[in-house]
């Protein structure tokens, strides 16, 4: 913020969703549905969090935006 010159900005809280079939991909940036594209065969870049097998270490949660607002100022 500061480097762009702002000094208020308004964000939009979100909430985690779960048991939706679908997770995010912190590699590719993308939404992908559970059990698709995420697995040693499909993904070159496929690592396993246990170093063995099973999730893979780039899968994270997928967000929806709440109702909820907040305003983050910089103090100058």
């Amino acid at each position: 913020m500061d480097d762009a010159g702002i000094n208020e900005l308004e964000i939009t809280e979100a909430k985690r969703v779960t048991g939706q079939g679908y997770f995010y991909c912190t590699m590719f940036q993308d939404c992908v549905e559970v059990g698709q594209d995420c697995n040693k065969l499909c993904c070159s870049d496929y690592s396993p969090r246990n170093g063995k097998n099973g999730r893979c270490r780039y899968s994270g949660y997928c967000y929806e935006p709440t109702e909820v607002k907040r305003i983050i100022k910089i103090k100058p």
